[in-house]
């Protein structure tokens, strides 16, 4: 999907932006502690004149992964997303997780937060990422600013009892699947294995 790198290429972004509003932060803000919160997330339309791809689509929904994993690892305090559910808007948007009809049908958007609220536990362990990665431009930017995107990136967390140990992979290729090989090391010794796949 042609939106695809241009949704990914924004979390990296973001990124930047988070580690700037910190540094200014922890420059001026005299040692106070100071929360940082998203109040309103979600990817806009593509165009006024042409029908966008709010939420309908995997592209959403790799979004939506990508900014979950963002937010942990850049340690924010709260991100609200918009909206829960919606209806498609004249123009062809959508702009919920949920919608049409009776509010039943569930969009990729939906299944990633599902997705991450079943399988993240409140222990963030650390994770590497070996991955090849691709080059964005910002297309609306004058500067023409660059980012280096990751093709594969991952979270691993552990639950409250120290039981499980959940690792959530996202795949940015817009096209081909990703053969992943997964370490883990300082293990007494893992019994038994799920795996649970969104596409």
């Amino acid at each position: 999907h042609d939106a695809l790198p241009i949704c990914v290429g924004a979390t990296e972004r973001f990124r930047d932006i988070i580690r700037g509003e910190k540094a200014l932060v922890a420059k001026y803000a005299g040692g106070r502690k100071i929360e940082f919160v998203v109040s309103e997330w979600n990817i806009g339309p593509k165009d006024e004149q042409e029908p966008g791809y709010q939420t309908r689509d995997m592209t959403a929904g790799i979004f939506a992964a990508s900014m979950l994993q963002l937010y942990a690892e850049e340690g924010l305090d709260a991100a609200t997303f918009f909206q829960l559910w919606s209806k498609e808007t004249k123009d062809g948007n959508h702009f919920g997780m949920m919608g049409d009809g009776d509010g039943k049908i569930r969009r990729p958007t939906y299944q990633v937060l599902r997705l991450y609220a079943e399988h993240s536990g409140s222990v963030r362990l650390k994770s590497t990422v070996q991955t090849p990665t691709f080059p964005w431009v910002n297309p609306h930017n004058p500067r023409k600013e660059h980012w280096v995107v990751p093709y594969v990136s991952g979270m691993a967390t552990r639950s409250p009892d120290g039981k499980t140990i959940h690792l959530i992979l996202v795949n940015k290729h817009s096209e081909s699947p990703a053969k992943v090989t997964v370490t883990i090391t300082g293990s007494a010794g893992l019994g038994e294995v799920g795996l649970t796949c969104l596409e």
